[in-house]
């Protein structure tokens, strides 16, 4: 039974066309869409055997995640933490925490090497050691709202900033992809230099405007989990020109003539998509599976560590990003949207069967004993009639 809901609960991947869709989106949407997915698998299936073969290739995937996507750097940090805190509380992996110890070692240090690697590399032509110097650029989508307040020490790229966001409006979304090669000419800065000078203008900005940061990261809690991706997934700039000039992806073309099709992902798209209400309960529903199949396998670490991996997993990515972005939030929750839809189907699915179980034996019990009980009261015919001839006998005499 439970390998059947496994497989049917996995299948609900495809009932997502978004998830289908995902080779039609930017490479690292894509990418780390499948490297995650592969990175937690590998992960879980190597600690059941804890072997340190399995250690290494554990390390060594989750490491070409995050340099897919460097934001899921941290979540494989947690990863020997959960392990510890599962060898505490069962007994079995207690007696060998010498091995589970090891196992952990040598999965941080396969995961780490090759991450030390990248941030070399990187150090040699631009003299950062960092995997990525991105973090000061993005943060401008939050940043942006308020940059007046930047110190006179970047007085320059201040003003052009501030300016560039008045000219639209005061918008300052993506604002630093449309000025920085104005601010790079008056600076004399490149591009990655630029994001490095910013950080340190974040720095500065954001304890002072916490209350209308946390405000902004509230809004983006609510777009990562509302907005649709179907700008991303279903049309395409053929010409990369940035005209407008869209065209439907081969794939939404397929979905859109099949009539089977159609009646397949157009209620989907009706009743969940375009649903803002539910949408908003799906990090609670997600927590609330998987508290209850952390009840339903808790004798089992295993099973433990999958119902905390991939609700984890999901929920650190969408802080991650509305934590740094203020955009794009359907391409931004892409990469884990096949980790919650497949989970939320295993997990109602799971509900779903224990609730038949549950019915089908109070409901048998029942039966059961009433026939007991009937068969306990009930004088079987013949017996009867025996009674009734012996009656009849004594009242002739």
């Amino acid at each position: 039974m439970g390998a059947a809901l496994a497989a049917v609960g996995a299948g609900a991947y495809f009932l997502d066309r978004y998830s289908l869709a995902l080779p039609t989106v930017p490479l690292t949407e894509f990418l780390s869409a499948f490297t995650v997915l592969l990175a937690l698998t590998v992960f879980v299936y190597g600690f059941r055997s804890l072997r340190l073969a399995a250690a290494v290739l554990a390390g060594v995937v989750a490491a070409v995640c995050v340099l897919v996507r460097p934001s899921f750097q941290l979540l494989f940090y947690a990863m020997p933490v959960l392990i510890g805190g599962l060898t505490v509380c069962y007994s079995d992996l207690r007696e060998k925490w010498k091995t589970v110890a090891q196992w952990s070692l040598i999965f941080l240090l396969a995961f780490q090497l090759p991450l030390w690697a990248w941030a070399w590399n990187v150090y040699r032509h631009i003299g950062v050691f960092a995997l990525s110097v991105q973090l000061g650029a993005s943060m401008t989508n939050h940043t942006g709202a308020f940059m007046e307040d930047a110190p006179d020490e970047f007085a320059k790229i201040r003003d052009i900033y501030v300016a560039e966001r008045n000219a639209r409006n005061g918008n300052h979304i993506n604002l630093f992809d449309q000025s920085a090669w104005k601010i790079c000419e008056a600076t004399g800065l490149t591009k990655w230099q630029l994001s490095l000078k910013f950080h340190e203008i974040n720095k500065f900005l954001l304890p002072r405007h916490l209350t209308r940061y946390f405000e902004q990261v509230r809004q983006a809690w609510v777009r990562m989990w509302t907005e649709d991706s179907r700008y991303i997934t279903d049309w395409t700039d053929p010409d990369g020109s940035g005209t407008g000039r869209f065209e439907a992806t081969r794939l939404f073309r397929f979905i859109v003539e099949q009539r089977a099709l159609r009646m397949l992902y157009w209620p989907i798209e009706k009743f969940l998509w375009n649903n803002r209400v539910l949408l908003l309960v799906i990090p609670y529903l997600l927590l609330g599976l998987s508290a209850y199949l952390f009840g339903r396998r808790r004798s089992e670490p295993l099973g433990v560590l999958v119902a905390v991996v991939i609700p984890l997993a999901v929920l650190y990515h969408v802080l991650v990003h509305i934590a740094v972005q203020f955009t794009e939030f359907g391409r931004y929750r892409l990469p884990v949207q096949p980790l919650w839809f497949s989970f939320l189907g295993f997990g109602v699915l799971c509900v779903i069967s224990d609730m038949w179980l549950w019915a089908r034996d109070l409901f048998g019990k029942n039966t059961v004993s009433d026939a007991g009980l009937k068969g306990a009261t009930d004088m079987p015919k013949h017996h009867s009639r025996a009674k009734s001839q012996r009656g009849n006998r004594t009242r002739t005499r």
